[in-house]
This record gives structure tokens, sequence and C-alpha cells, in this order.
């Protein structure tokens, strides 16, 4: 899929009217001027990623200088991960993030940007996604594990399998069948008690237990800056976000002073593998009025007609939800993302979820951003579910 004739001449329409060309006359030389010396709120602007970060004043200045010059309108500032280690021979000392040598250095880039007239957007955090050492296993990101036990013939009871860091069991079941192949006919939930084991029904014929944990994915914050590598957050949970904000958000804010950010920024939801939460059970009943945790088979086999039914239900959860939980509520910026490789937690759903182009998604108060690391690819459109 191309742009097209019609797609250019849109984009071309849109430019034109985003510069106020009065109609009729066609005031070309006027347009001419227009593209060649851009509004301050119409020029390009740049990421600028901090490596290490090793920062120094005058090389932040100097590059902001630069910017100025070369007609760029701004920047984003990102922290990620440092290129060498410390060497007093060379100068390279890299500031650890949230020091208080790093936020100084952040507090110069505000105010030294609010005198060139650069805009300076700024990323809540350090690497994507958002996350780092001050969130807990217990925060971090979710997703649904389970595991196949085999009850020989005649057992009346099953052990669980042991649980793991930041997991809990949340529900188990037996049907006919081995470890390998299991029948979705008369599959029944067991009671979870306690540690185990459970009691099950004796059967002369081999069974199968399916345990299913509220479990992590063990996935770390990626291209992390000196000092800012841990788990990343649980997007799903409210107390997971909120304690990030205050830990994270807050002091880089503070950095800002009286020239607040005027955007805040949230790269890649690259939150691979996260499809769970501590209490998506209660969630999914309140949005799709039945209780998901009998059908749990059913997001790992097929348990008959109504197997996709279900399935779509849960994705539509997933997807739905983190408009009402992961949500930059801040006064101080307008807030942008970049939602690249992450369906479930940014209300549109990419095919594929690589793409380039431009991320578009109707009664959304998000920015639009290019998506422009993975550009082999001609842009396909979202499947946008919100308000559904």
């Amino acid at each position: 899929m191309t742009l097209g004739r019609i797609g250019w001449l849109a984009l071309f329409a849109a430019s034109v009217a985003a510069f106020n060309v009065p109609s009729g006359g066609g005031d070309l030389d006027s347009l001419k001027r227009q593209f060649s010396h851009p509004p301050d709120d119409s020029r390009i602007m740049v990421r600028w990623w901090w490596f290490g970060p090793a920062v120094t004043k005058p090389e932040l200045e100097r590059e902001m200088r630069a910017m100025k010059d070369a007609g760029i309108g701004g920047f984003e500032v990102q922290p990620v991960y440092p290129l060498e280690l410390d060497n007093a021979d060379r100068g390279i000392h890299n500031l650890p993030f949230l020091s208080p040598e790093f936020l100084d250095a952040l507090r110069f880039t505000s105010v030294k940007a609010r005198e060139l007239g650069l805009r300076a957007d700024l990323t809540l955090g350090s690497g994507w996604p958002y996350g780092g050492p001050q969130t807990p296993i217990t925060l971090a990101a979710g997703r649904l594990r389970y595991e196949r036990v085999a009850v020989t013939p005649g057992s009346r009871e099953v052990v669980p399998p042991e649980g793991k860091e930041g997991e809990k069991l949340i529900a188990a079941f037996l049907a006919k069948g081995d470890a390998g192949n299991l029948s979705p006919e008369n599959i029944r939930e067991i009671a979870v008690n306690g540690p185990g084991p459970f009691a099950v029904s004796e059967s002369s014929a081999p069974q199968v237990a399916l345990f299913f944990f509220s479990s992590r994915t063990g996935m770390m914050v990626k291209r992390a800056a000196a000092g800012a590598e841990g788990y990343v957050l649980d997007h799903y949970d409210r107390a997971a976000l909120d304690r990030y904000l205050a830990d994270v958000g807050e002091p880089l804010l503070k950095a800002f002073g009286a020239n607040p950010p005027y955007a805040i920024f949230c790269d890649s939801l690259e939150v691979f593998g996260s499809d769970w939460t501590g209490d998506l059970l209660a969630e999914f009943q309140k949005r799709r009025g039945y209780d998901l945790k009998p059908y749990l088979p059913a997001l790992v086999g097929d348990i008959g007609p109504n197997t996709g039914a279900i399935r779509n239900d849960w994705g539509l959860t997933l997807t739905n939800w983190p408009r009402t939980i992961f949500w930059l509520r801040s006064t101080s910026g307008r807030p942008r993302t970049e939602p690249v490789s992450g369906p479930r937690s940014t209300g549109c759903r990419p095919l594929p979820s690589r793409v380039t182009g431009w991320w578009i998604c109707p009664r959304r108060r998000l920015f639009l951003e290019p998506v422009h690391r993975y550009a082999f690819r001609p842009p396909r459109p979202p499947i946008c579910t919100a308000g559904r």
C-alpha cells in the first residue's frame, strides 16, 4: 500500500491550511517564504538522546545553539545507555539517572532552552517502556502463566507446581487426557485452598490438571541509562503507575522549575508479553458482564464454540483498560506517546505491530508520533477499539 496521489494531495492541502494561506489568489511567494522560514511552532524537532547520560553544561549549550542556528524548533530529552565507562582522562563521567548532578543538568537545559526560544519536551523516564529500580517485582509487568501436571489413574490429589517470584496461583482445572494432549470436554475447576495438594476426582483414565498463575513477564527496561535499570512496570496497575510518577516523574518535573516541559513523552510501549494483572478478573467481570475465571482454559486451548468469543472479550479488556489506568495525569505538559510494538497498551492495535508511518486513533488525546525506526514497510491502518 502506498500513499498515492489522493493522499499526497490531502497532505499538501493540510500543509497549506496550516500556514493560513489565503485562497483565491494563491500567494505562492508567501507560501514559499513560510516554508523556508516557518514559525517556531511549525519547525522540526529532534529526539535528543543523552547517552550515559555523560553530559556537561558547556556541551549541552553548544548543541542547543547548534539546533537553533540550524532552524530546529526544539527537542525531546531522552536519557539512555552509556556508550563508554567513566574515563577521567577523556572527561567522560556518566551521571546516574535522577542523581543531583543529572537533575541539575536537566534544570540548566530547561533554562537555556527557554532563553534560546526552543521547545523542550521530556521523556518521563529513561529508555523504554517505563520502569526501573523503583519498580519492585510485585508491580512489574504481568502475564498469565499456566502449567499442566499429569494426574495418574487412581490418584485422589494433585500437587501444584511451585510458584515463582511475584506470582500467585489463581485457578486450577482438571480434564481428561495427559500433559501433552487433553480433552476439552468435561473440564472441571479444582478448589484452590492453601498451598496444596488439592483433591481431585479419582479416575481409572489419565487426567491432567491445569494451573493458572497471575505471573510476571520479567521484562527489564530497554536502553536504560546508568542507574535506571530495572523491571518494566505493570501498565494495567494504577498503584504501579502512581508509584512511578511519584518516584521518577515528580523529580524530573521539579527540575524544570518554572519552565515545565511543553510535552511529556512516553517512549515505545514495547511491553512484550504483558497480558495479565492482579485484578484483571474483577475488571473483566465489570466490563464484560461475566466471570472469566471458569473460562481460563479457553485462553490456552480450544474448549468449544465459545473459545473465540472469550478470547475476543479478553483482548478487548486488555486493549481498553489502560485508557483509565496508564494515562499521565500532569498539568505541566501535554502527553505524547510512541505506541509501537505494544498494541494492547495503546488503545490502537496495529497490523502488523511494527510498521512505519503515523499512528492515528480517533477519540484519543494523543499527539501524532512518527514511528520511524521500522522503515521497511508501508503504513497500515490501526484497529481502534476505543469506546468499545
